[in-house]
């Protein structure tokens, strides 16, 4: 899928990392534009592609049944970013391979109408290989309590899923994006803090060919805005509340949806 235009619209499904990275993941995308963008996000910690998911208290939908796609349907075309990422919380909940990559597959079915460029990103299967038994306890007891699923298994699946998420890549000409094993600490799953930007970068494809920065840095307020920015349906305590979006304006007109 050949670059077009900067995309005034950027499309981002994932989970922990795509949350974490929001605000750096908006300010650039912003600033490669040099122009307002408009941001729909589908993310969350634990965030399931096909699944209702609960972190903590909070529950959110699976990203297939979420309103993005109803919002997407109806927004006017433009150049449009879409971005696919935090595929492997999936393994853990003890979904297999093939049904985790039938969301996939209609999630990028319906992305591709809107999406003038497209980035898919893989696993961290590298770091992962690294994981003893003992870090892969603590690892899935942190992200999802009572996983169910083996370290043997776990790793199967994931390289598998990292291999297929490649050849889709390939098969439907997006950038795929590998994720650094340097961007990992203890931790093989969540990007650390400090590396959050050059992920953001890699996502966006800002590194291979950087554009000129046009827009101001995004101010102190608007990335507040960004991380009090709330989904448009979740639960609490099992508590239903909706929200509506844009969930949050920045000062130079961008917008953030989140679902």
């Amino acid at each position: 899928m050949p670059r077009s235009d900067p995309p005034r619209r950027i499309v981002a499904l994932g989970a922990s990392n795509l949350t974490r990275m929001l605000p750096r993941l908006v300010d650039l995308a912003r600033r490669r534009a040099g122009a307002p963008v408009d941001v729909l996000a589908a993310a969350g910690f634990g965030r399931s592609f096909g699944a209702p998911s609960r972190f903590l208290w909070r529950g959110l939908p699976g990203i297939d049944a979420c309103g993005l796609w109803r919002e997407l349907a109806a927004a006017p075309r433009c150049p449009t970013l879409a971005i696919v990422c935090d595929v492997g919380n999936d393994v853990l909940y003890g979904h297999d391979v093939a049904r985790i990559l039938g969301w996939i597959d209609r999630a990028l079915d319906r992305l591709a109408p809107h999406a003038t460029e497209l980035a898919i990103a893989g696993l961290p299967v590298q770091r992962l290989d690294a994981v003893g038994p003992l870090r892969y306890a603590f690892v899935r007891t942190l992200v999802v309590p009572g996983c169910p699923v083996p370290r043997a298994t776990a790793l199967y699946r994931a390289a598998a899923l990292d291999a297929a998420l490649r050849e889709r890549a390939a098969r439907r000409g997006a950038r795929f994006v590998v994720m650094d094993p340097g961007w990992y600490g203890f931790d093989p799953i969540h990007v650390r803090r400090r590396r959050l930007v050059r992920a953001a970068r890699a996502l966006l494809g800002l590194d291979a060919a950087p554009p000129p920065t046009v827009a101001a840095p995004a101010r102190v307020a608007d990335r507040i805005r960004v991380r009090l920015a709330r989904a448009a349906e979740r639960s609490r305590f099992g508590i239903r509340s909706i929200r509506a979006q844009p969930s949050a304006r920045l000062a130079d007109g961008s917008t953030l949806s989140l679902y």
